[in-house]
């Protein structure tokens, strides 16, 4: 019997880079066969017993490692400001590129990613996960199916928890907000829904006051579809972590509707029902909390599982991704525009992209 290919990964960064790693372990199809971080201080264990566990060479620069090193991909996981550069050298080795979220702090970084990954013929692949958790599927199977009519409305509640002063998040250019790194999975929920977005207006200002009053940690805003649907959105990072970060999604139909929601940031129940006829509902099981995996490196993190094996099984089949390149810049555009909107306070036109 012919040996099965396994695809060679490479992981850069090792924040959330180490829940990729747990998560590709689960995929017989992987070798994770290298690791980098220049500061792997929030593992809970040294950067070599970490990748030991795993079967791969540490590295302290993801640029040496992906030269030295035999891969057909690497995960990005660093801070967004280094995604393009990042992509450039992996471009340049023909690597194909899972990036994690956001693509970029700049639609411009964006549209740099894209080109490179273009001109080297390698595929990206966006980290959006909460698209293709089961409830997410299924709901899409159902919409798509025509049970519930036509979808025009969505509203959903995706905030995320507070972060550290110091945090890149806050930093313009890099993680460019709490919208940019975090409500973006609530917009690409909603986009998975409703599709692509030409209008939005947002108010959105800095509450809590944990990083510069100018970036805002709360916003609220309406997105007008190409396709003619509107929804609506609150996002930020102004949770209280004693509320396990409940998130929840509500669609609209011409024939019904349907509801997903979840604790810890991930989807894990949908209910649907059509107008005077069936009523549908299936629970699976709510995922743990980064809290209650704090100290613990090697934990799984069920929200990430399916993406990173679609990840894998995509690339092998020659299937094009579940979450594009452009899925990833139509979401920064969105969020810079949310911020733009809220300073402006006028609706923003993202079919001409702010590019700060």
């Amino acid at each position: 019997m012919p040996e099965v290919r396994k695809l060679r990964i490479g992981i850069v960064g090792l924040g959330i880079g180490m829940r990729h790693a747990s998560s590709f372990a689960q995929v017989p199809l992987v070798e994770i066969v290298a690791m980098a971080d220049p500061a792997p201080n929030r593992l809970g264990t040294t950067v070599e017993e970490f990748c030991a566990h795993y079967g791969a060479k540490p590295y302290a620069d993801g640029y040496e490692m992906m030269e030295k090193e035999r891969l057909d991909a690497v995960a990005i996981c660093s801070n967004p400001k280094l995604h393009l550069p990042l992509v450039q050298a992996a471009a340049r080795k023909g690597l194909h590129i899972l990036m994690e979220k956001p693509m970029a702090g700049t639609v411009e970084d964006c549209e740099g990613i894209i080109e490179a990954c273009r001109r080297a013929g390698v595929q990206l692949h966006m980290e959006f996960p909460m698209r293709q958790l089961a409830p997410m599927v299924e709901l899409k199977r159902v919409l798509d199916a025509g049970t519930l009519g036509r979808p025009f409305m969505v509203n959903c509640d995706y905030v995320s928890g507070l972060r550290t002063p110091n945090h890149w998040i806050w930093v313009m250019g890099d993680g460019s907000s709490p919208v940019n790194e975090n409500t973006c999975h609530g917009i690409d929920s909603v986009r998975y829904i409703l599709g692509d977005v030409d209008r939005i207006y947002a108010e959105a200002d800095n509450f809590i006051g944990q990083g510069p009053n100018e970036v805002a940690d709360a916003a609220a805003f309406t997105m007008h579809h190409k396709g003619g649907g509107i929804s609506t959105l609150v996002g930020g990072a102004c949770a209280t972590g004693e509320m396990d970060t409940p998130i929840r999604m509500s669609v609209f139909c011409t024939e019904g509707q349907a509801t997903v929601d979840g604790l810890h940031h991930t989807f894990s129940r949908l209910k649907w029902a059509r107008r005077g006829g069936e009523t549908w509902e299936h629970d699976w099981g709510d995922a743990p909390s980064l809290r209650s995996m704090m100290g613990q490196p090697y934990a799984r993190y069920p929200l990430l599982e399916p993406s990173l094996k679609n990840f894998v099984e995509n690339l092998l089949s020659g299937k094009p991704a579940a979450a594009t390149a452009d899925d990833g810049r139509e979401n920064v555009q969105i969020c810079l525009a949310v911020l733009e909107s809220a300073r402006t306070h006028q609706p923003v036109d993202i079919r001409q992209p702010v590019l700060r």
